[in-house]
């Protein structure tokens, strides 16, 4: 059984430190490349797809390997998600990350199942070794990564 992800694109960004900074597109792009990079689909047969509020953007509809970005042109982002679980085949295979209970009562109801963004993002935060015995998150990783490529490459 595969599952799909639909998540509350900004929800995310919000709350994720590493990823919470910068213009608009770059932290829409940081949620693609730390989903990207940490797996957070789980199974390879798993696919995500982004919802962010707002118009057409860099990112619409854009398909990243098994990582779909759409806008709500039009409506919330939370009506979106609503909507794709409603015209769902089998919303039981649909989990909706978010923190908005409003979102998560709602699809509940329709079968779905409910993520925070603590949950999904917990296989990010977990520890990893790495060389001289240091131990560091996937997120602080990310966000050094970031740090020195800002340094180094001197965005403008």
């Amino acid at each position: 059984m595969s599952l799909h992800y639909l998540l509350d694109g900004y929800n995310l960004t919000n709350k994720i430190p590493s990823i919470n900074r910068g213009k608009l597109e770059d932290k829409r792009m940081g949620l693609v490349n730390f989903i990207e990079r940490n797996n957070l689909r789980g199974s390879a047969n798993n696919k995500v797809t982004i919802v962010f509020d707002g118009q057409v953007g860099i990112l619409d509809n854009v398909v990243r390997g098994w990582i779909k970005v759409i806008f709500s042109k039009g409506e919330s982002a939370d009506s979106k998600i609503k909507s794709l679980v409603q015209e769902a085949a089998n919303p039981k295979n649909i989990i909706v990350v978010s923190d908005d209970r409003d979102i998560q009562y709602a699809v509940r109801a329709m079968g779905a199942k409910i993520c925070s963004v603590k949950d999904f993002t917990e296989k990010a935060n977990k520890k990893v070794v790495v060389d001289r015995g240091k131990n560091i998150s996937k997120t602080m990783e990310f966000q050094i990564n970031k740090e020195l490529s800002d340094l180094w490459l001197k965005k403008k």
